[in-house]
């Protein structure tokens, strides 16, 4: 009986060891992310007796031979590696993955998106974490993702634009919690605890609840960024809205959003001073005769609050996420517009 039991669970061993192999859990995140990118993992080990695994590299990319049209958006991830610990074997012959954190190091996102390419032909809508979640045929628990020493680039060109413009997310750190498909562990929100550096500088610390149980995006929060010169905010508005920066300082900007059905709506309050910029073509950076004439007409503010003493301007946002919109860059451009209202550059 007792050989019995040893044959079982050497041959339990075995079949867990397989489904964390390379090759296995290649296939398996290729099944997911769609057959134009490729999956490569490094060397993979497996603690049957600790509930460990490592794997030294993981990188997911575009493949180039695969993509012959125009792409309208692509995307990129690396992470030089990745640990998971608390792993329940017995879910995991099962084929369910249900462990107690996953660790991420040194990740990085970069996102392109091409506006100047016609979606309706080739092009699909960006699919939701709590979608991709529901499509896996087996049971996903998870109680921690952790990360450290993140990054993610976004890039973007206007529909009328020649350049990307690029916003930068640097020093990622990130707790999130409560990540599952299981119907039954969904009636507490997947929470998000996350600091970065917007442009490589200005401190950010945001805290959200994300519901993955709904179809579409539901997710709310709040945040602070501090300090940072105004002027790295060319890299992205630049070439996206023709808005160029000469100086000024952010000095703090607080957000508060509540997106329901992939609508947003919230308020964000920036404060700066010494604001200056122009309005100039976003292809030439020059200015023509209409933006000489929108520049001389524009009601912008130099300063939040205007007079010190004064009540600070908070401006309100309403937003609905665009197909090509994934949750990151929504919630990005929710923030931004709230900051683009108090400079009085849109109203």
């Amino acid at each position: 009986m007792l050989a019995v039991v040893l044959s079982l669970a050497v041959l339990g061993l075995i079949i867990a060891d397989k489904l964390v192999s390379p090759p296995h859990l290649e296939r398996r995140i290729a099944a997911i992310v769609g057959p134009k990118y490729k999956v490569d993992i490094g060397d993979a080990r497996y603690n049957p007796i600790r509930g460990t695994f490592s794997a030294d590299y993981i990188a997911i990319e575009p493949d180039t031979v695969k993509y012959k049209e125009a792409r309208r958006k692509t995307w990129n991830f690396t992470a030089t590696a990745i640990r998971i610990e608390g792993i329940r074997n017995w879910a995991l012959l099962r084929k369910n993955l249900d462990a107690r954190e996953i660790h991420l190091h040194t990740p990085r996102l970069r996102a392109y998106l091409d506006r100047r390419v016609d979606p309706k032909f080739i092009h699909k809508p960006s699919t939701l974490p709590q979608e991709h979640l529901r499509r896996l045929d087996n049971a996903v628990r998870i109680d921690n993702i952790v990360v450290t020493d993140g990054e993610i680039v976004l890039t973007e060109v206007a529909i009328d634009g020649m350049r990307p413009g690029t916003f930068v997310f640097a020093d990622i750190a990130a707790t999130i919690t409560n990540v599952s498909n299981d119907p039954s562990r969904m009636s507490l929100p997947c929470s998000i605890d996350v600091r970065s550096r917007l442009a490589d500088e200005g401190a950010m610390h945001g805290i959200f609840e994300y519901d993955l149980s709904t179809d579409s995006l539901t997710i709310d929060g709040e945040g602070t960024i501090g300090k940072m010169e105004a002027t790295k905010l060319n890299d992205l508005i630049l070439n996206l809205n023709g808005i160029y920066v000469r100086g000024g300082t952010i000095d703090s900007t607080w957000f508060e959003i509540h997106v329901k059905e992939d609508v947003a709506r919230g308020k964000v309050r920036c404060l700066y001073r010494g604001m200056e910029f122009v309005l100039v073509d976003k292809n030439s950076h020059e200015q023509n005769f209409k933006h000489q004439l929108a520049n001389l007409f524009k009601e912008t503010r130099d300063a939040n609050p205007h007079e010190p003493g004064q009540v600070p301007m908070t401006a309100a946002v309403h937003l609905r996420r665009e197909p090509d919109d994934n949750v990151i860059k929504f919630v990005w451009l929710t923030v931004r517009q709230g900051l683009m209202r108090t400079l009085g550059v849109i109203n």
